[in-house]
């Protein structure tokens, strides 16, 4: 094995050069070659003193004495000059002969060992990352939590010239797919391959650096490249220096590229990755140091609780749990909590609150509690509070959450999160806030996701935990109900409750729910009806007829309903109607019957009421449903629903039906699942296919308007609807004709949809590469051309005006009037002529006309009501200018800023070639910032400088901030940046986004 240098001195080296043909390496012997010499000889004083023999250490000590004397005279020291300096010290300082030592923590810097604790590997790594000219990296393990931290430093290194080996592993499966991807996407530079470990351990931590000034270190022992690995694990490092007795070092790399070279390590590529993926079985058991009090996680808590942990890992704050009723969601906040102190759990209803405290006391007994339920205020000295939301929503508690320093809080329902009296508790500086629902269907809600900054940790749907046997199966049957909902008054998209009442409570639909009650063979059964008139109506009847029922409502005590509960599982009563009221929080495993006896529209309040009977019980084979189908609206979600779909539309509700009445359905159902219909409520059902996702929207629509308390306009639409607004236009026709069929249209409005229709259609769907279009109608707007046409240099004057405005500018990035102010009127009209004037003038059907080269004409139908025209060409044009603009935001900017930790980092901009192509020769182009022309060095990953013209100050970092005044350094990590060609220039536009 061979090393950079045999000796730095060694006896006789004259005469051994010539004769035994080695290389002199320096005949100067600078302060590099001395401190060097010092080094290697204090090694060999220490491993002579270790070894007891006096002969090698007088030997090695006038080793040390030429090496001192040597850099005394460098330096032009005399021997009295340390003599002297000896004596000084010895006074001074004392306690070397005697033996004393003091016991004085280690500094960082210098330290050789990381523990874990007061030094963690991080910073160190971090600063040396950014010095490197080569790094070789082998660890087990890749996670994004470790990414996170050295990703900046990585990037900076690459811009620097730095080049970089990484060897990882598939061993257990562990290494993140999503991190290797984001190595990956560091550039050539950074080369990355993964060790096949399916068949063998690899288990290797060790980082080798090579620094700039030519000197190399090495970190072996047991960190990985995760979070934990890297600051708060109690993880075992050794720091390893090229000056070490022996050179280690120098084996370190020749081993690492023996296993970075063999055939078990293979390039990492998009193939491998997915590849690894398709193949990988993450671990199931909670690998977390806590020892449970009492019971053990049920499995699928075991997978929520791994994937948790992983969020965490990778220093997320928030996610949510998605996962059917029955699985056991509170029990698998209170395993969660076990590694934090102070909890809050928070819910709407009592009972989920009161199922939450048992819970939480069942694993942690220890911890003091609150019950805050009835408008008390926050007890601030408990461990554990089990609050309602409206009680913290009163003023003092209000008050009294920002200073309660909760580490764990749970959301429950997490699907009604998004309502205002949730608020406050998203502004809590919690550790983690976990968020709980069964419903994944309100999931697509832009503000919900963003409660949780769009993290959601673990789903499984109800198909999913029957089939996995976690659940219990049910036999659903679906029976005719002749109701003709037609005739039933729908307001705000829903059914009156007080006709429906009226016309399902009658003695024939009883009579027909009690019969199919009896073909069950029930024990304990739970009825949802429509009001609680129809409830009591039904208690009434049922025990008329032999079946004691007792109907409850939210008018109902706790009392009241836990003595109903204790006689339905005692057998003293057989049905027990209600209202919505167990919906959510109720546990009665021996539930064996829920029956439908309303019209259930929502899917949330389905998959909520069939859960109540769903959790396993000893003697329990499956759970009966009885669902009575007629022709109301939303009849048709429940049959891919119960087959496990989230996502379908009419043909899929309609193969299914085919499949029901050619008798083959139910041998393609999991889980030991049966479902069977009326040949009359599958009639009923292909009657409303047409709710599918047309009838998903129109109850969005009337969601948003019982929001705002008005009909919503199509921006309004835009900012609230939790689909996107183009879906109206797709299923309706246009947003007209939608609001046509939902009869919210004025006379007026439908006069002007019968005279102008086909123009405001055209401009709802008109395709947009860039928002010039609708831009150009608003100038019409605003110049009355639509009555009398337009001069296009008066065009031109407003699309100057409305691109001036700093959000609108964006969109002429790339073009040759991006710099309105310095482009002449005359480049403009040229311009707007060719795009868009061409384009509204040459459609399929043109609704204009340019005449005489510089006149713009209107051709489509003349309103009778002007006014009105010009109100719904305004909204129109504007939603698409919101709606491009909104789109354009969502793809993002092509690159990012990076910025490291140190008080000193400089700002660097992330450049992700893969978006486009960009110089990267490491020289000075010409970029656009703000207007002003400025040199930009671009490098192969970065551009790490911005300077002005004449100068060498490299001022990105101000630039930065004044693009945003008012954001830190650490929140500008990772903002993103659009650089785009300037078209017919040497040049490129950079915006801060």
């Amino acid at each position: 094995m061979s090393k950079p240098y045999t000796k730095l001195i060694r006896d006789k080296i004259p005469e051994l050069i010539p004769s035994e043909k080695q290389r002199l390496v320096e005949k100067t012997r600078g302060s590099d070659y001395l401190a060097d010499k010092l080094m290697e000889e204090s090694a060999e004083i220490f491993e002579a003193v270790r070894s007891n023999d006096r002969e090698q250490v007088l030997s090695e000590l006038a080793d040390l004495t030429e090496v001192r004397d040597q850099i005394a005279k460098q330096f032009g020291i005399s021997p009295d000059e340390i003599s002297k300096a000896q004596a000084d010290k010895r006074t001074s300082r004392g306690g070397f002969e005697l033996g004393y030592t003091l016991n004085q923590p280690f500094d960082e810097h210098n330290t050789r060992w990381f523990e874990g604790h007061d030094f963690t590997l991080l910073h160190f790594l971090q600063d040396l990352i950014t010095r490197a000219k080569r790094i070789h990296l082998a660890v087990s393990f890749v996670m994004q939590s470790g990414l996170d931290l050295l990703e900046n430093p990585f990037l900076e290194a690459l811009a620097n010239g730095c080049r970089i080996k990484l060897l990882t592993t598939n061993y257990l499966d562990v290494t993140d797919p999503a991190a290797l991807r984001r190595l990956l996407a560091m550039g050539p530079n950074m080369q990355l391959k993964m060790y096949d470990g399916r068949g063998r351990s690899f288990h290797p931590k060790t980082w080798l650096f090579e620094t700039w000034e030519e000197r190399q270190v090495a970190v072996v022992g047991s960190s990985n490249l995760s979070r934990s690995a890297l600051t708060s694990g109690v993880e075992w490092n050794y720091k390893v220096l090229d000056s070490d007795h022996g050179w280690p070092l120098q084996q370190a790399w020749q081993i690492f590229q023996h296993y970075f070279d063999a055939p078990e390590s293979q390039d990492v590529s998009e193939l491998l990755i997915r590849d690894y993926e398709h193949q990988r079985q993450p671990r199931t058991q909670v690998d977390l140091p806590i020892s449970y009090p009492t019971i053990k996680p049920n499995p699928a808590q075991q997978e929520a609780l791994v994937a948790l942990s992983q969020m965490r890992e990778a220093g997320e704050k928030r996610a949510m749990v998605v996962a059917a009723t029955g699985l056991g969601k509170t029990y698998l906040a209170a395993f969660d909590s076990l590694p934090f102190g102070r909890v809050l759990f928070v819910a709407h209803r009592e009972e989920l609150l009161i199922q939450a405290e048992r819970a939480f006391k069942t694993l942690r007994p220890q911890d003091s509690r609150q019950l805050l339920i009835r408008g008390q205020a926050l007890d601030l000295s408990v461990q554990m509070v089990f609050a309602s939301v409206q009680t913290l929503a009163s003023v003092r508690n209000q008050n009294l959450l920002p200073v309660s320093h909760f580490d764990y809080v749970v959301v429950d329902e997490f699907h009604r999160a998004a309502a205002q009296s949730y608020q406050a508790l998203f502004d809590l500086d919690c550790a983690f806030l976990l968020g709980l629902t069964a419903t994944p269907f309100r999931l697509d809600n832009r503000d919900l996701l963003a409660l949780c900054d769009s993290n959601i940790a673990y789903q499984i749907n109800v198909i999913d935990a029957i089939t996995a046997g976690w659940l219990c199966p049910f036999h659903y049957r679906g029976v005719y109900d002749a109701t003709d909902y037609s005739r039933i008054e729908r307001r705000s998209g829903q059914y009156s409750l007080k006709s429906l009442t009226r016309l399902l409570n009658n003695d024939t639909r009883n009579q027909l729910i009690f019969s199919e009650y009896l073909k069950s063979n029930s024990g304990q059964a739970l009825g949802f009806c429509t009001t609680i008139t129809h409830s009591q109506a039904l208690a009434q009847f049922f025990s008329s007829h032999g079946a004691k029922s007792i109907s409850l409502s939210s008018r109902s005590s706790r009392e009241e309903r836990a003595t109903a509960i204790s006689k339905l599982v005692n057998g003293e009563i057989r049905v027990i109607f209600t209202v919505d009221l167990f919906n959510e929080g109720v546990d009665i495993p021996s539930i064996d019957l829920v029956m439908f006896l309303r019209p259930t529209e929502s899917v949330t309040v389905f998959l909520q009421q069939l859960g109540r009977g769903l959790r396993k019980h000893e003697g329990k084979t499956h759970l009966n449903v009885i669902d009575l189908v007629g022709n109301y609206k939303g009849a048709d979600f429940k049959l891919p629903v119960m087959v496990g779909r989230q996502n379908w539309n009419q043909t899929d509700v309609r193969n299914i039906c085919n499949q029901i009445i050619a008798g083959n359905f139910n041998q393609n159902l999991p889980g030991g699942i049966q479902i069977e219909f009326d040949t009359l409520a599958i009639e009923s059902i292909k009657a409303v296919t047409r709710q599918g996702l047309a009838g998903l929207i129109v109850e969005e629509y009337q969601r948003v308007k019982t929001k705002l308390g008005h009909s919503p306009s199509l921006i309004e639409m835009l900012d609230h609807s939790r689909y996107p607004v183009k879906l109206y236009r797709q299923q309706f026709g246009s947003w007209m004709k939608f609001l046509k069929l939902e009869k919210e249209l004025t006379k007026a409005d439908l006069q002007l949809l019968g005279e102008c229709g086909n123009f405001l259609e055209e401009l709802e769907k008109t395709a947009l590469t860039k928002s010039f279009k609708p831009v150009i109608i608003l100038a019409m707007l605003e110049i009355n051309g639509f009555e009398k046409s337009a001069s296009l240099k008066n065009l031109a004057t407003y699309f100057k005006q409305h691109f001036s405005q700093p959000r609108y500018k964006t969109d002429l990035i790339g073009t040759e009037i991006f710099k309105l102010d310095e482009v002449p009127e005359t480049k403009i009209v040229r311009y707007i002529k060719r795009n868009p004037i061409a384009a509204w003038c040459n459609g399929k059907e043109p609704f204009f006309q340019l005449q005489e080269e510089d006149t713009f004409n209107y051709l489509g139908p003349k309103p009778s009501n002007p006014r009105l025209f010009n109100q719904w060409v305004k909204a129109i044009a504007l939603y698409r200018i919101e709606e491009y603009s909104a789109n354009r935001s969502r793809q993002g900017a092509d690159h990012k800023i990076v910025w490291g930790t140190n008080a000193n980092d400089k700002p660097l901009i992330h450049l992700d070639r893969s978006k486009a192509e960009l110089p990267d020769d490491g020289q000075f182009h010409t970029v656009v910032i703000d207007g002003q022309k400025y040199l930009a060095k671009f490098m192969k990953n970065a551009i790490n400088a911005v300077r002005p013209i004449n100068s060498d100050e490299n001022v990105l970092e101000q630039l930065l901030k004044k693009a945003h005044p008012a954001r830190t350094r650490e929140a500008l990590s990772g903002w993103l940046v659009r650089i785009t060609p300037i078209a017919n220039d040497v040049g490129f536009e950079v915006e801060f986004r």
